[in-house]
């Protein structure tokens, strides 16, 4: 059998389109004894998994999976894992009994898998591949990208930052850094190290994630995957269904169920958690006008004037409070751009009436920040509002601050925090006497919200220091409180010490390019 008539039935047969009866026995039994005399077939396979994923699909879509095929081949062409691709094959065949070729031995079937692989492999030669089907959707805090890495099938690393990417239409998948992935084909990504949230289209299965340890197939559905550099890993789904495989052994994992496989393989059960991935880049729009806007230019007087599309402005003019009788509170002071409020940390504040942004709405918090070079036990509080109580309230409240030191926590002093339906924390240290341009985006998710934090217009590596819940900032309640500048809302109602300037607030979460828009008049 030569090479053309080889690769023509294996197309055939697999996307079963033969002419009458099919294949004749002793076309069959060529072609086996052709692969079996030819270990180059055998060790063209990967570890069966793409197979799996087509023998789990209802049908085999005709016309379209040769090119699926030719991009998949090449960084698992090394791998010779028989096993795996019978125990893959076993449980397709369980699940889709009725695929066309249910009568043809196990065995068999296994032996044209590796040879569909192989087939099509050696038609690749050492050609670069360039996939249409990859295409980056968003990129925040990364720097360089490897675009070329990235579509001839290499490795990647990020370094920093968040990659979006849109696979073949069908599947889109965020990954955070720190990572190393590979996207071996349209649909089937290698992750070594790091984060990776996938999301299939509606209607749509089929997404491989490969890991050290186990492969992840997407049987339709919502979860994230995590590496750590030790190798261990972590599955959650958030919707649908997916299988975790490490050749020989599947577990099934449905909505709202997680999984922990050890270095040394062990298993554990977890439940799922959405607020540790980021499931979205924020798309770049360069044109949203801020729900409120305090430029803190007055200068002089009590009070000071916000600006922006909110309906009832009115109520966001801030007043200058003290608890002193002597006078003291909140002093004009030159600023980023024209005046500055500074904030002594003993008699001042601003409260407005203002009842801010509630429930689970996507907002980002932006402003300019001076504190002073000292370490403080208090939390230095910019601007808050909600529902908050002593202590332990802070899940109906939203406020952006700098972190205070604790024994337990050292590291985190100084660092900007924001508290919206759970506590997540950068890591630059703000206290440094200099102005800083801060920001928070907040973005309601299933089982929290997934919160991106900005220092001078970098993405910070931020990491969640309390459990979720979810984003729900109440407004109007009883005990919830206006914006304010200034003053936690309980703790003691601490004072900030420092300075502050041009605060924004928006109603939706922006990108890191619009975050970057609002620094500008620095550099100008």
């Amino acid at each position: 059998m030569d090479k053309s008539r080889r690769d023509q039935f294996l197309a055939d047969w697999l996307e079963g389109s033969f002419a009458g009866d099919g294949p004749s026995e002793p076309e069959l039994a060529e072609f086996l004894n052709e692969l079996k005399n030819d270990p180059d077939f055998r060790r063209a396979a990967s570890r069966g998994l793409l197979v799996r994923r087509f023998l789990g699909q209802k049908q085999i879509p005709s016309g379209e999976f040769t090119d699926e095929v030719l991009e998949s081949l090449r960084a698992d062409s090394s791998e010779t894992l028989t096993s795996a691709v019978i125990s893959n094959l076993q449980v397709a065949r369980r699940k889709q009994r009725r695929l066309f070729w249910g009568s043809v031995g196990l065995a068999t079937t296994a032996m044209l898998a590796f040879a569909m692989l192989s087939a099509f492999d050696s038609s690749l030669g050492n050609r670069n591949i360039q996939r249409p089907g990859i295409r980056v959707i968003a990129a925040e805090g990364v720097g360089t990208l490897d675009t070329e890495a990235l579509q001839q099938g290499k490795p990647v690393q990020l370094r920093r930052g968040i990659l979006e990417l849109d696979l073949d239409d069908k599947a889109r998948v965020v990954i955070e850094a720190p990572a190393s992935f590979t996207v071996v084909s349209r649909l089937h990504v290698r992750l070594d190290e790091g984060r990776c949230f996938a999301e299939m289209k509606k209607g749509t299965s089929g997404l491989r994630i490969e890991t050290p340890s186990r492969d992840v197939f997407d049987l339709g559905t919502k979860f994230a995957v995590e590496v750590s550099s030790s190798k261990d890993m972590e599955v959650h789904v958030f919707d649908g269904t997916v299988e975790v495989s490490d050749g020989t052994d599947i577990t099934r994992l449905t909505e709202g169920q997680g999984l922990v496989v050890g270095e040394s393989g062990a298993l554990s059960r977890l439940s799922a958690d959405s607020s540790r991935f980021v499931p979205r880049v924020p798309r770049s729009e360069l044109n949203t006008q801020p729900l409120l806007h305090w430029s803190f230019d007055e200068g002089t007087g009590d009070t000071v004037n916000a600006t922006g599309r909110d309906p009832n402005l009115e109520l966001a003019t801030g007043t200058l409070m003290t608890t002193s009788r002597d006078g003291g509170g909140p002093t004009w002071i030159s600023g980023v751009v024209g005046q500055a409020l500074s904030f002594d940390g003993e008699s001042g504040w601003v409260n407005t009436r203002h009842p801010g942004i509630s429930g689970d709405q996507d907002r980002t918090i932006a402003c300019w920040v001076k504190l002073p070079d000292e370490r403080r036990s208090a939390v230095s509080t910019m601007i808050g509002w909600g529902m908050g109580k002593r202590n332990r309230g802070i899940e109906k409240a939203c406020f952006l601050e700098s972190a205070q030191s604790r024994p337990e926590h050292p590291g985190h002093y100084g660092r900007l925090r924001l508290v919206a339906g759970n506590r997540t924390m950068g890591t630059t240290n703000l206290r440094d006497g200099r102005w800083h341009h801060v920001a928070a985006v907040a973005m309601a998710g299933q089982d929290g919200p997934t919160i991106l934090l900005y220092v001078d217009g970098q993405l910070e590596h931020a990491e969640r220091d309390s459990e979720p819940t979810s984003l729900d900032t109440t407004t109007d309640h009883r005990l919830s409180e206006p914006i304010q500048f200034g003053r936690h809302l309980f703790l003691d109602r601490r004072l900030l010490r420092g300075a502050i300037d041009e605060v924004y607030i928006f109603g939706e979460a922006l990108s890191g390019d619009e975050i970057r828009q609002l620094i500008q008049p620095l550099a100008e």
